[in-house]
């Protein structure tokens, strides 16, 4: 724990030290901001600022680690009962309603829960406005080629761009995450490249993707409302 914490008040220095340098790189370029050599020396210390403050991060994530071992963290009394109060500060035991009424039952959450976003998405008009399509074609228009761009089948590269432009933590829906699809697209390719497909030829999706799980946590412990979820 010693050379955790003098780790992390060196780092605390390094990184105070980088800033200052960028400021000061700032303030120069600022006099001259076409000079090729100010522009790098800024590009340099920002740099430097991003790997610090990055170390930083790291640190203190090892050292809350490291305390939560020492704590306890383990198969114990003390695990447990700080798992319990985590729970309890963020379960929702009770709302209040627009009308003023507190409601506890689970099927009256469910449905408040429900009402609340439905108002809040909206809901499907039963009509649309009609178009004036002779206004439209007084516009740009795509040309034939552009239509059949569009039109054409999805191929594989068009799906491994979608991949790779996922977030690491990210999730389509199904439970794993976008570093998951692009550690082991090897692998789950040719799959993938068939589900895609299907849905742009047959118009169907494993209703998983589609879906989110909401999960709600109160913005302060006194919170009684949907509005305050």
């Amino acid at each position: 724990m010693k050379g955790l914490a003098w780790r992390t008040t060196e780092g605390v220095r390094n990184l105070n030290e980088s800033r200052l340098q960028l400021d000061k790189a700032h303030a120069i370029l600022r006099s001259d901001p076409l000079n090729p050599e100010l522009c790098n020396s800024v590009k340099t210390w920002t740099e430097e600022v991003l790997k610090q403050s990055d170390m930083e991060e790291r640190i203190l994530q090892q050292r809350a680690k490291e305390d939560c071992i020492k704590l306890g963290d383990g198969n114990n009394k003390f695990f447990y009962a700080k798992l319990k109060a985590k729970n309890a500060q963020t379960q929702i035991k009770q709302l209040q309603t627009a009308t003023g009424r507190f409601i506890s039952e689970p099927a009256e959450l469910e449905e408040e829960v429900l009402d609340f976003y439905s108002n809040l998405i909206g809901q499907a008009a039963p009509s649309r406005t009609h178009v004036d399509i002779s206004i439209l074609r007084k516009g740009s228009q795509l040309t034939r080629d552009h239509q059949n761009i569009l039109t054409r089948p999805v191929t594989e590269e068009e799906i491994l761009i979608a991949v790779k432009s996922l977030g690491d933590n990210k999730s389509p829906g199904i439970g794993y995450t976008g570093r998951f699809f692009k550690a082991s697209w090897s692998l789950i390719k040719s799959d993938i490249v068939k589900a895609v497909q299907d849905f742009f030829i047959n118009n169907r999706m494993h209703r998983a993707v589609n879906c989110a799980i909401v999960t709600l946590i109160p913005k302060t412990k006194e919170a009684k409302s949907m509005k305050e979820m």
